[in-house]
């Protein structure tokens, strides 16, 4: 299960795992490395670093690195290591020790870092997903409508859930599965969906929308529960007004002519 865990300070990193994540650790300096890791649930970026004056050393264990783990070394010293849609679980052993081990299918590999003095590690940026809705022009074949938005989104089909929202709470979700709901519904955007994403909602909704060649309606982010940002089936971004009645039957139908934004 995925989880991020805090010393009682609240602000240094006892422990972080996640599932399915991209991972990049960069030296930054002779006692410090930055690490970035993502799996489009979260967003996270850590700064590893000892209290003393001294290297922080990273110690390799099982041998050389697997073919999914890209090692870059300098003169005996760690410079960078990459991965992608890995496990990754990085823990606070003892003061002066952290353990950092990847995951892939049933491979496995580590290694730790330790420091002449306190080792710590804490965020530098921290992103959580907002739950958005896409209001989709047209309606669509299961497998059609997950690859588009997997393309969309920017990872595997197979991490995605769709359940109708009358359905829900749905299926238990295993670590880094992403909850997509499916409402159908009257009028001019005949499907839902819910989902949550990392970025900003408006560059996936394009992506989703060049994917399947159709009009979306997303939220212009204003009160006005009238007004949309309509999305075409080329990207292009237009402002839209729906009509009160037919919304009110929970029904979104266009009242006017889409006009620039």
């Amino acid at each position: 299960m995925d989880r991020i865990g805090f010393f009682r300070n609240g602000w240094l990193l006892d422990e972080v795992v996640l599932s399915d994540a991209s991972f990049v650790l960069r030296r930054a300096g002779k006692a410090r490395y930055e690490v970035r890791l993502a799996n489009g649930l979260v967003e996270l970026g850590l700064l590893l670093w000892t209290t003393q004056r001294g290297a922080v050393e990273p110690n390799l264990y099982d041998g050389p690195p697997p073919s999914w783990v890209r090692v870059i070394s300098a003169s005996d010293e760690l410079e960078s290591v990459e991965s992608e849609g890995v496990g990754v679980h990085f823990e606070h052993l003892d003061r002066n020790y952290y353990y950092l081990g990847f995951q892939s299918a049933d491979e496995h590999w580590m290694f730790s870092f330790a420091g002449a003095g306190y080792l710590k590690l804490a965020p530098t940026a921290h992103r959580a997903p907002q739950l958005v809705e896409t209001h989709l022009g047209a309606a669509f074949p299961p497998v059609q409508l997950r690859d588009a938005l997997a393309f969309a989104l920017r990872i595997a089909p197979t991490r995605l859930v769709f359940v109708p929202v009358v359905e829900l709470p749905g299926p238990t979700l295993r670590p880094g599965q992403i909850l997509v709901t499916v409402t159908r519904r009257p009028g001019d955007f005949p499907l839902t969906l819910g989902f949550c994403v990392l970025e900003q909602e408006l560059p996936a909704a394009v992506r989703l929308t060049r994917a399947l060649r159709c009009r979306a309606l997303i939220s212009d982010r204003t009160s006005n529960p009238y007004t949309w940002t309509l999305i075409t089936d080329d990207g292009s971004i237009l402002a839209a007004d729906v009509d009160v009645e037919s919304l009110a039957e929970g029904a979104f139908v266009l009242a006017v002519e889409p006009r620039a934004t």
